[in-house]
């Protein structure tokens, strides 16, 4: 039905997202001034609407 298929799209784009923020934070952990790496943590939160967190990333990848 069409309510299961948006259900399912809904849980892989969750899972998507959840890959992406540990493979972002990992690459943190490894190089902490890697600013691609922080450009896409904010993504990941700008798509999750946790626009301090979104913010606080990009914020850091104008600094470095």
């Amino acid at each position: 039905s069409r309510g299961t298929r948006n259900l399912t799209t809904a849980d892989l784009r969750a899972m998507h997202l959840q890959k992406a923020d540990s493979f972002y934070h990992a690459s943190i952990y490894l190089k902490n001034d890697f600013a691609p790496a922080h450009f896409g943590l904010g993504a990941v939160y700008y798509q999750q609407q946790k626009f301090t967190d979104a913010l606080e990333e990009f914020e850091k990848v104008i600094s470095i």
